[in-house]
């Protein structure tokens, strides 16, 4: 009997010890399931994007043209975010075949969330520092609302119109007065906030995109604004954020700008911004801005001096592409 019992509690011993290799086994599965899924920002595009990496630089090349019109804008921002990765140290090398590798997750990802020259990254969904493909979703048209309405009309049944968005500019052959028109708003728009308003800490983060026109002279244009709050004594902010004026901490909110341009003087019209708990984040007290502004804008402010609507767009991209 007491060899019975000692034979019974090895097997127990022995059957306890395989279920526990299996259960180690399996979340071992599961976790490693889990670690590749979240590899990428969306799990879809994780067997597309990993075959992507088996492609040969002539075949990564080949489907960027396909997705991207040779000279277009939409090349010209694939480009940048090249050469953005490699300032950042992401790459190495501009000769990396790696680079254009990236460079093609990325416009997928742009494609997926209605964008163009934007690039968002594959793994994070970050399209410019704190502007997120969340933010997208979140300035999408509501519905049945007027841009809604207007982006599903073809521009040649409402020609008529003023209403124009980034795809109509581009329709129209007036890709260079956009990206102009941009670099004008997104630097207005810092020097009112910081000069006129005095919210040194402040920075705006908008694309193409989000910029529509309205009318000859009324304009709008969207995304996400990141402040560390004052309580500007003698101002209404407490009024209008509560307990977020004066409490130390740094603030990303949605917000819109709707502004006119009369005689080429620009001025801000309306400035909505969203502090409602669900469309406001909390960063802390302890944020910093980036340091280095990502090279699509550098680029594009470095041009505007030299008049941007003077660039050869398709020849940048030549000598750039495929370094």
């Amino acid at each position: 009997d007491k060899e019975i019992n000692q034979e019974t509690n090895q097997v127990e011993k022995q059957l306890e010890a395989e279920e526990e290799m299996e259960e180690d086994a399996e979340e071992a599965s599961e976790n490693k399931d889990k670690e590749r899924g979240e590899r990428y920002y969306l799990k879809k595009y994780e067997e597309l994007f990993d075959s992507i990496d088996n492609m040969t630089k002539q075949e990564v090349l080949d489907m960027a043209d396909e997705l991207r019109e040779p000279g277009s804008v939409g090349q010209l921002g694939y480009v940048l975010y090249q050469h953005n990765l490699y300032d950042s140290r992401v790459i190495d090398s501009l000769s990396d075949p790696q680079l254009q590798k990236e460079g093609l997750k990325a416009i997928i990802m742009s494609d997926e969330y209605g964008l163009d020259f934007s690039m968002p990254d594959p793994y994070t969904g970050e399209i410019y520092c704190e502007l997120t493909v969340e933010d997208i979703e979140y300035f999408k048209h509501p519905k049945d609302g007027l841009g809604e309405k207007m982006s599903k009309t073809p521009l040649k049944d409402r020609k008529h119109l003023l209403y124009r968005n980034y795809f109509d500019y581009l329709e129209e052959g007036r890709e260079k007065e956009l990206l102009s028109r941009y670099v004008e708003t997104w630097t207005y728009i810092h020097l009112h906030l910081i000069l006129q308003r005095g919210f040194g800490e402040v920075r705006f983060y908008t694309i193409p995109e989000l910029f529509t026109q309205h009318s000859e002279n009324t304009f709008m244009i969207q995304g996400v604004l990141v402040n560390r709050w004052p309580e500007e004594p003698g101002g209404n902010l407490k009024e209008i954020l509560g307990d977020l004026a004066g409490d130390g901490n740094y603030y990303k909110h949605h917000t819109t700008f709707i502004y006119k341009i009369n005689d080429g003087v620009m001025s801000i019209d309306k400035f909505i911004l969203s502090v409602e708990d669900e469309y406001m984040v909390n960063l802390g007290p302890d944020y910093k801005h980036p340091e280095v502004q990502p090279s699509f804008i550098r680029f594009l402010v470095d041009r505007y001096k030299d008049n941007l609507k003077n660039i050869d767009i398709e020849q940048f991209v030549n000598v750039n592409e495929g370094q």
